[in-house]
């Protein structure tokens, strides 16, 4: 009888939300590494409650994320990159919720306009077929 992994699952491991799950529900996906590493980072950084300038975290606070350093490297850099994790000057890091939901609201923002201007030139077409 296969053992229940969900029990013995190293909290560090498991994923928090992505952009995708937080705006279309909970449904599951297929996992990138990308999208892995990411997750893992986040999720490191809000268990260290960095979330500002005066809370954050050293690269030391990074040792247990289960990810070789140079995909960790790779993934803050992309991060910071994007600005939903922030570098300070003396080097510590944290995350910026405010840039998240930024990014998830020209996400959405994205993907709405792949429905409507289809649906434009639809109605458009429509009407036009009418008239004529």
């Amino acid at each position: 009888m296969p053992k229940d992994t969900k029990q013995n699952q190293d909290p560090n491991t498991e994923a928090p939300d992505t952009i995708v799950s937080s705006l279309f529900g909970k449904k599951k996906k297929k996992k990138t590494a990308e999208g892995t590493a990411t997750s893992l980072v986040v999720q490191n950084l809000k268990k260290h409650n960095a979330v500002s300038e005066e809370t954050a975290i050293p690269i030391a606070d990074f040792k247990n994320v289960k990810l070789s350093t140079t995909t960790l490297a790779f993934t803050l850099a992309n991060l910071i990159e994007q600005g939903v994790v922030v570098q300070t000057k003396d080097e510590k890091y944290y995350y910026d919720d405010m840039k998240f939901k930024e990014i998830e609201k020209n996400f959405l923002k994205g993907y709405s306009m792949i429905i409507i201007i289809p649906l434009v030139f639809v109605v458009l077409f429509l009407l036009l077929r009418a008239v004529f």
